[in-house]
């Protein structure tokens, strides 16, 4: 048997700890430095308010105080949602107008129905569930989530469940019954919403931490400007490929891409404009990439690939098709720019440092023959 929790002082509590996140939250600057903070900011603060009238409101009050407390209380459940939508970037104008109506909607139900409680406390529990439905499968549910947003999506969805089977209890068994009647049903749809309240919270802030860790992670092995490999992780990826490729004597190829007359470049139309070139340059040349090959800024407008299980007539390849991409014409307030570009193979006892090496000595060649070429350099074979 389920023991029975007085359900006011339940509500209260629900009260206390919503208020409770708000502050602290407010204290910690979440609300300035986090996707939808401000958004959950506000749902707490509604929440909490909500749940302070309908503690402390008799069972005799009038309809105005119960469809105000009411209406804070969805209001704070969907700006909740709406938190957790932004923050997973899919709170666009259909969600917004999804959780307008469904606050709306359930308070104009609940005015026609007024004088009668229970289908008042059912309509109130859908409408928090369908609330907390849509964010609950987004976390549990998207392809590659954490398991704090597996977890949290799995509390959502179990609250939702007990909102749904509370409101079926009052829609069909407890015709007579109103908020603050006992019953097994209530006592869980309680316990599920402060389960809620606590992994909401605690769980929103992680989120938060969680990308913010992501983005430094980034920072630390992504070039800024390009979006390629910075070139210490490049050079760090790289060496543990040509490493296993050498035990296995399966083929590598490095191309060594050098922008044509960069300089000219940025003498010409400025800075902003040779920035522009290479952020173009280098989205151009990821998409002819495999997800696999390593993209790296080696340094100014120099750039490498390695290319795992690839030959030298495959890389040849490679190369070609990224030379030819390149803008022959001015485009998009941008200058027309050629490449030229060095490949080198993975011979028997080659090391990463003298695939750069022979990689760079290909891509000179190719820059005295004229540029907007890409040269060969086998290994071991010396200089012309």
């Amino acid at each position: 048997m389920i023991p029975m929790l007085d359900i006011r002082t339940g509500i209260l509590l629900l009260a206390f700890g919503n208020c409770c996140a708000a502050v602290l939250l407010l204290v910690h600057g979440v609300g300035e430095r986090g996707r939808g903070s401000r958004l959950f900011l506000r749902g707490k603060l509604a929440q909490s308010v909500g749940w302070l009238f309908m503690g402390l409101r008799g069972l005799e009050a009038d309809m105005l105080p119960i469809l105000l407390g009411n209406g804070l209380l969805y209001a704070g459940f969907a700006l909740e949602s709406a938190a957790l939508l932004r923050f997973s970037g899919l709170l666009g104008s259909w969600s917004r107008r999804f959780l307008i109506a469904v606050v709306c909607g359930a308070l104009a139900a609940q005015a026609l129905v007024f004088d009668s409680p229970n289908l008042r406390q059912s309509l109130g529990g859908l409408a928090l569930a369908l609330c907390l439905a849509r964010p609950g499968f987004l976390l549990a549910f998207t392809p590659g989530g954490t398991a704090l947003r597996r977890f949290m999506g799995a509390a959502y969805l179990a609250c939702a469940g007990a909102l749904l089977a509370n409101a079926a209890v009052f829609l069909l068994v407890r015709t007579e019954g109103h908020v603050y009647t006992p019953g097994a049903d209530q006592t869980i749809a309680g316990l599920m919403l402060y389960l809620v309240m606590l992994v909401g919270n605690v769980g929103f802030v992680l989120l938060n931490k969680e990308r913010a860790d992501a983005e430094l992670r980034r920072a630390a092995t992504v070039d800024g400007l390009t979006q390629a490999l910075n070139r210490a992780t490049f050079l760090a990826r790289a060496g543990e490929l040509v490493s296993m490729a050498a035990r296995t004597g399966a083929p590598l190829s490095l191309l060594m891409l050098d922008l044509d007359h960069f300089k000219a470049v940025n003498d010409t139309h400025g800075h902003a404009v040779g920035d522009d070139v290479l952020r173009d340059f280098s989205a151009r040349v990821r998409s002819r990439l495999r997800p696999y090959d390593l993209f790296g800024r080696y340094g100014g407008e120099e750039f490498c690939v390695l290319l795992p299980a690839t030959g030298a007539e495959a890389a040849v390849g490679v190369a070609e098709r990224i030379r030819t991409s390149m803008p022959r014409e001015p485009f998009r307030d941008l200058p027309a720019y050629t490449v030229s570009i060095g490949v080198a193979t993975l011979g028997e006892h080659s090391t990463l440092d003298d695939l750069l090496r022979e990689s760079d000595l290909a891509m000179y060649q190719a820059k005295a023959q004229g540029r907007d070429r890409v040269r060969l350099q086998r290994a071991g074979e010396s200089e012309e």
